[in-house]
């Protein structure tokens, strides 16, 4: 977690390399950033007031490979180029492939979240979506309200 954006910035740059093939569109790190914004050190939330704001680089980065791993896809990046059979010669064009940024996600996606993903569940309209950690042991089943 980071309070300096200008920092955040600079990491995720250095880490995703945005304008390397596949490249991402202009705008896109701010993008992350403003998608990976968490509570502060005091436990306060992005509308609370008083909010020094922090974000998770590691989420950030995760965004930004998906998308990498997207443009991997529809652009002409780490694709076979030719083709021979009994010469056994393949020809590709350089640079990663869709699966290798969708691991790196992973990996940093991880980072992001050491305990595991968070998951949350609809305990009904009384209640409205409330994280699984907050009720160990509840189920959507359980019809107690």
């Amino acid at each position: 977690m980071t309070t300096d954006r200008n920092k955040a910035t600079e990491w995720l740059e250095s880490a995703v390399q945005p304008g390397t093939a596949p490249a991402l569109p202009p705008g896109a790190v701010d993008a992350a950033l403003d998608m990976s914004r968490v509570v502060d050190a005091e436990g306060r939330a992005p509308v609370d007031p008083g909010y020094v704001p922090t974000w998770n680089v590691y989420y950030a980065a995760a965004l930004l490979l998906e998308q990498k791993a997207g443009q991997a896809i529809v652009s002409k990046v780490a694709r076979v180029q030719s083709f021979t059979s009994e010469g056994s010669s393949v020809a590709k064009t350089e640079g990663s492939t869709a699966v290798d940024f969708r691991g790196l996600a992973a990996y940093y996606r991880g980072l992001a979240f050491p305990s595991g993903d968070v998951h949350v569940i609809d305990l009904g309209p009384a209640l409205g979506p409330i994280p699984r950690s907050a009720y160990e042991g509840v189920t959507p089943d359980d019809h107690r309200w």
